[in-house]
């Protein structure tokens, strides 16, 4: 029988994770356009505008001032890419976080499978599968956003895989390359892979009694950190970007309300209990099989945290033969599973410092957390088909007449479970897509020949996108003394010194930061004309005016 070449194989591997992706990428487009429409705002827009001053060679951002999860490095690029290629597009608020998570789902079925075969490695990736691209509702709603940390959590993958290996090379680099585009972007990384995978380190060297076995993983972890200080410092010099004030912190007695939040907030994420986020147009009782998917969660995490502290601890040999790593030490898959089970409680901690009030916007912190707790299910169901399927090669396995019947009925479970997640993910990708609510207020702005304004946070770089860029305004807060002045963020003085502005858009009755009639009359004078459409105030003068003398007001935070 004649052997198919390998490069032929290798071909093939490659057309079909491409077929794949790309087919990830559409059903995600549809199914946030669907069911995320009004969702989209002013922080996804303002990364496509990073993206947009990037492509037009800006690449350091110069002049821009930015927080600490800047997305320089991370959605800012990706939307320079985006940019590159369509312009200044609506388009682009669904179809990059379309691009990003597609690349989640692949990398991390990747990793769920890593080391596993056949009916092991396939259970791997339909887990995978099942739980991140036929998302539950609150979880389409809070990870398919431009931008939600899900690039954060897609170079932390990366890093795992290099930072596996548990030795030196070409795949420590890589792990050391994403944790530092990841620090570049997002500081959220230090939680996300730079700590999980230092913490591995640590918990190698102990399960192998030898400070060598964790050294690859440490020194990953320390020299991501010390390169991301040394580009951000040389950066700096050649004129990038600046930091603007941090957010606050969340005081102890919310830290203890948000403890007592997760259980429930990562819950909702998987699709059990009541979403916060209205009706997802899923019959109860197909959602009611979002339970399977939470139960296999908290069983892989148990399970993998049980292994580590048995590895930790020099217990290995536990009851359990299917679970029990090998203590022969030639399998060393537990090194990613550590990396996964640490890296899925990271994302817990950034929830309960940064979560200022009980909310479910801040559930989009949660959802990292939901992405390596999936992958590592894969794993932990891989490893149980592989040790059964050992155990029944060596004629270990106890032969019950009921062994069969079983695993048919197993199979027969698995498989109304991912067509129950299928049918849920089909019935809200069919719901009527919502029109963004800047559109309307884009036509009435064009309508009125109004091109260049400022407005709230909220308003004002959506609006800049739905337009293509062809209605520009720029952010705007109320400063101490009653009049309008820059927000603190973006590149202020490019977007206002000497720009004339024609009206003022916010939120009605009073937009954010105390944008409102009151303080734009008190800045220009008296409107000549106060339009209402929709949900928003438009504040309009028959003469331009200029905002170039103001200052960027200190002390006003990032809605971020």
């Amino acid at each position: 029988m004649l052997r198919r070449p390998a490069w032929r194989s290798g071909w093939l591997v490659v057309a079909a994770v491409v077929a794949a992706t790309t087919a990830l990428v559409a059903w995600f487009y549809l199914l946030d356009v669907h069911a995320n429409g009004p969702v989209v705002n002013s922080d996804g827009a303002t990364v496509v505008l990073e993206g947009h001053a990037i492509a037009s060679g800006n690449v350091l951002l110069h002049g821009w001032i930015l927080s600490l999860d800047s997305w320089w490095s991370l959605d800012a690029a990706w939307n320079a890419l985006g940019v590159a290629l369509v312009g200044i597009r609506p388009v682009l608020l669904f179809g990059i976080p379309a691009v990003i998570c597609a690349l989640t789902v692949v990398v991390g079925a990747a990793l769920a499978s890593s080391g596993y075969r056949r009916g092991a490695a396939a259970a791997a990736v339909a887990v995978v599968v099942t739980l991140l691209a036929l998302p539950a509702h609150a979880m389409v709603t809070m990870w398919l956003v431009n931008p939600s940390h899900q690039s954060t959590a897609l170079v932390a993958l990366v890093a795992f895989a290099g930072a596996s290996r548990g030795r030196w090379g070409w795949p420590w680099a890589v792990a050391v390359a994403a944790m530092t585009v990841g620090l570049l972007g997002d500081l959220e990384t230090v939680a996300y892979s730079v700590v999980p995978v230092a913490l591995a380190g640590v918990a190698a060297a102990l399960r192998r009694r030898r400070w060598a076995a964790g050294t690859p993983a440490l020194t990953a972890a320390a020299a991501s950190v010390l390169l991301a200080a040394a580009v951000r410092e040389v950066t700096a010099h050649l004129g990038a970007f600046a930091l603007g004030p941090t957010n606050p912190h969340a005081p102890l007695n919310q830290m203890r309300l948000n403890a007592l939040d997760v259980p429930g907030g990562i819950a909702q994420l998987l699709g059990v209990g009541t979403s916060a986020f209205g009706p997802s147009g899923v019959p109860s009782d197909v959602e009611a099989f979002h339970v399977a998917g939470l139960v296999a969660v908290a069983v892989a995490v148990v399970a993998a945290a049980v292994l580590m502290v048995r590895g930790v601890l020099g217990r290995e040999a536990g009851r359990s033969r299917l679970l029990r790593p090998d203590p022969t030490g030639r399998d060393e898959a537990w090194r990613l599973d550590d990396m996964l089970l640490i890296a899925s409680t990271g994302p817990v901690v950034t929830y309960l410092v940064q979560a200022l009030v009980i909310s479910p916007a801040y559930l989009r912190y949660l959802t990292a957390s939901v992405v390596f707790a999936a992958v590592l299910a894969g794993r932990m169901l891989a490893r149980f088909l592989h040790r059964r399927a050992e155990r029944e090669v060596r004629g270990l396995a106890t032969r019950r007449r009921g062994a069969a019947a079983a695993r048919a009925v197993a199979l027969v479970a698995g498989v109304a479970v991912v067509a129950a997640f299928a049918t849920g993910g089909a019935m809200q990708a069919a719901q009527p897509s919502e029109a963004q609510t800047a559109a309307g207020l884009v036509s009435f702005l064009e309508a009125h020949h109004l091109h260049s304004g400022v407005g709230d946070y909220w308003s004002a770089s959506i609006t800049t996108v739905e337009s293509s860029g062809h209605v520009k305004v720029r952010p705007v807060v109320e400063a101490p003394d009653g009049r309008l002045a820059a927000y603190d963020k973006g590149p202020q003085r490019a977007w206002l010194s000497g720009v004339p502005v024609r009206f003022v858009v916010f939120h009605a009755p009073v937009g954010y930061n105390g944008v409102s009639v009151a303080s734009s009359t008190a800045t220009w004078g008296p409107p000549a004309h106060t339009y209402r459409v929709g949900n928003y105030e438009v504040v309009v003068w028959r003469h331009s005016h200029h905002v170039h003398l103001f200052e960027p007001i200190r002390g006003y935070r990032s809605p971020g």
